[in-house]
């Protein structure tokens, strides 16, 4: 979230199918393009150890099949999805 006086609202969103979970978590904070775009602000900003943190986990995320992306949407709010296929027990 940016560091700007402005209310700010976090939402958590969770859903799930026979093909796959998925989690969004929206920041109404600042607005952030894609997941490169995240990358290059958060460099900017020298915070190295989190850079670091997200390229992990959009591995981890993705050697599971799965997809990191940040989605712009109205009023500069950004989304961040993660989805994961479902995986059989069986």
């Amino acid at each position: 979230m940016s560091r700007s006086e402005e209310p700010k609202r976090l939402t958590l969103r969770t859903d799930f199918t026979d093909d796959h979970v998925s989690l969004e978590i929206e920041n109404s904070g600042g607005c952030v393009t894609s997941v490169k775009h995240l990358l290059e602000a958060v460099l900017a900003d020298e915070s190295r150890g989190t850079v670091v943190a997200l390229a992990i986990s959009r591995s981890i995320i993705a050697a599971q099949g799965g997809t990191f992306e940040a989605i712009r949407r109205e009023g500069g709010v950004t989304c961040f999805r993660i989805e994961l296929p479902c995986f059989s027990s069986t």
